[in-house]
């Protein structure tokens, strides 16, 4: 059987448009995949850099109470271990320190694969812990 007029190569441009979607959808099941564990790295660093300030307690007062000074010294270290070991993380510090209450917010940039092939050459995870 022979091609009719005008339909010879017709379906060549639905298999390139076909092939860029399943191309795109992959990489956004691959990187999408990377960014969600991103953001599970960040807040684990974010709850280990909380809990590491909760543990500066101030052994001279009546009730148990934080030592802020202490607290954001072991903050500070456990952040610069991370940033020395995690080339991603571009921002780890304590947003709230009181005697009573610690939050770490921690910032990671996840490089992509696929995605910048799209100008999307960079996703942002944030992570936040806390401690009481």
């Amino acid at each position: 059987m022979s091609a009719r007029r005008g339909e010879r190569g017709a379906l060549s441009p639905a298999v390139a448009i076909l092939a860029v979607m399943i191309f795109w959808l992959a990489g956004l099941v691959i990187d999408g995949a990377r960014q969600l564990s991103a953001r599970s790295k960040a807040i684990a660093y974010a709850q280990e850099a909380a809990r590491a300030g909760a543990s500066g307690i101030d052994l001279n007062a009546d009730q148990i109470e934080i030592d802020v000074k202490d607290a954001g010294a072991r903050v500070d270290k456990y952040c610069a271990r991370v940033r020395a070991d995690d080339t991603t993380v571009t921002s780890c510090q304590a947003t709230t320190l009181t005697r009573e209450h610690i939050v770490v917010d921690v910032v990671l940039e996840n490089q992509t694969t696929f995605l910048a092939m799209l100008s999307i050459d960079k996703l942002t995870a944030k992570g936040q812990g806390e401690a009481h």
